[in-house]
């Protein structure tokens, strides 16, 4: 019993040794979305649509723009998480801003997505298919 016990112990003492090793070192792992995209939106709920160029860093935060039917330009800011969870804000100045979350995906080098956004008191939904700017580290 007390051979069996030992072997336990030192058993648990190995995992929880190797859980600790292996790790990041506490640096941040780098987006997998990091690109330059650009690329289109649309929203059929919302009857709108347009351009949408964005910048996500390594870090996962995104800058860029995007267009919208009546000529408007937007300026974008917010973040992609690792999980693919986007949300970003678009000021439109005077016409009003778009608040927008969703869920973006790599797909054939393309970065495409399913989003909300909620304008002027009203949430429209919408998708987006952007293509890279500069060569993935794939190579796509």
């Amino acid at each position: 019993m007390l051979k069996k016990t030992g072997l336990s112990i030192l058993s648990l003492s190995l995992i929880l040794v190797a859980s600790g090793c292996g790790g990041n070192s506490g640096k941040p792992i780098p987006s997998i979305y990091a690109n330059q995209w650009a690329g289109n939106w649309s929203s059929q709920s919302g009857n709108d649509g347009g351009t949408m160029n964005l910048q996500v860093f390594q870090d996962g935060s995104v800058t860029g723009s995007m267009t919208r039917k009546g000529g408007f330009t937007g300026s974008l800011s917010g973040r992609v998480e690792g999980n693919g969870t986007l949300r970003m804000f678009a000021g439109f100045g005077g016409d009003g801003n778009y608040d927008i979350e969703g869920e973006v995906l790599l797909n054939g080098g393309r970065l495409l997505g399913s989003m909300t956004y909620l304008y002027q008191g009203f949430r429209y939904g919408g998708d987006l298919n952007l293509q890279p700017q500069t060569a993935t580290p794939d190579g796509d």
